[in-house]
């Protein structure tokens, strides 16, 4: 199975009711909006913007909190000695509320949500102020991201004696996920061999891995990976394989061209590249065009 590029924001709605106003989120890949959620999801009656002025709701992430905005006059008449009590879940939610300011309440849940589930609940209104009869309890609807992710492959990067590679790429998650688990997805093997992967997961949805001391021999070899989470209850498997060139074939593995706003062209050789290289009547453009290259290794980078 090919490895597609795949980017999946989190997105967690914080609607008005006072205004009615809804804001678009721009995405590189849409997500199915859960069908269960508009089908449960009841209007929300317009008295309540007499009390609330902004809330969460609709698709959230995992590890969201649920946050009520209230409006500066009925905050005026909360008493905030007790937070306890305020917020119902089913399926149930354990967690605390907290003030953050004067007119914000958030609940915390204890641990992160259940993927992919339909949460309803309820704020009781009436145990922070006087509020009308009908509008005692404020109904809340979330439904949590369904866990899935994509795996990327980038260049075969050459070490500087050209006797090894490392192999750089990532795992795009939905959603959070902790990083165990998405070390658990990936494997990467040389034949029988299982090869080492090193992790880095300094971003939530961006898990970026190297595959290290990929060793070159007299002949081509394949390097394999492999992906799985069906143990975590994620339809996803697959594996791409990448060919490791021989000792001494020196060749172009890859030619990468940048999308978006910056123009570049990658040209990725199998050996490193001298930096004091000319590359003048060895690199053009058709049709002709002023350029710049940039020689990093074993990549020749081309700027129009």
């Amino acid at each position: 199975m090919k490895s597609l590029r795949l980017f999946i924001p989190v997105l967690a709605t914080i609607l008005l009711i006072s205004c009615g106003r809804t804001e678009k989120t721009p995405v590189k890949l849409s997500l199915k909006k859960p069908k269960d959620i508009s089908e449960v999801a009841v209007p929300i009656d317009k008295g309540f913007s007499d009390y609330i002025a902004g809330y969460t709701s609709g698709i959230v992430s995992v590890n969201s909190v649920v946050e009520i905005r209230f409006t500066p006059e009925f905050a005026a008449q909360i008493n905030r000695k007790n937070a306890t009590g305020l917020f119902m879940f089913e399926p149930v939610i354990r967690g605390d509320a907290e003030w953050t300011d004067e007119l914000t309440l958030v609940f915390r849940p204890a641990k992160p949500l259940d993927p992919g589930t339909l949460y309803s609940g309820r704020l009781n209104l009436d145990r922070l102020a006087p509020v009308k009869d009908n509008l005692k309890t404020f109904p809340i609807w979330i439904q949590t991201i369904k866990k899935d992710f994509i795996v990327t492959t980038g260049i075969l990067e050459s070490m500087p004696e050209g006797d090894k590679y490392s192999l750089h790429g990532q795992v795009t998650a939905s959603d959070y996920i902790v990083s165990q688990e998405v070390e658990s997805y990936l494997q990467a093997k040389m034949g029988r061999k299982k090869m080492q992967v090193v992790w880095n997961h300094s971003d939530i949805l961006i898990h970026r891995f190297t595959v290290t001391d990929i060793i070159r021999t007299e002949n081509p070899q394949k390097l394999e990976l492999s992906w799985d989470g069906s143990q975590a209850k994620v339809r996803q498997k697959g594996n791409t394989n990448v060919t490791i060139p021989a000792a001494g074939d020196f060749t172009v593995t890859d030619i990468i061209v940048a999308q978006g706003g910056s123009r570049s062209i990658d040209i990725v050789f199998s050996d490193p590249v001298d930096p004091s290289q000319e590359t003048e009547g060895i690199i053009w453009l058709s049709p002709a065009a002023d350029m710049s290259v940039s020689i990093n290794s074993n990549v020749v980078s081309i700027f129009p």
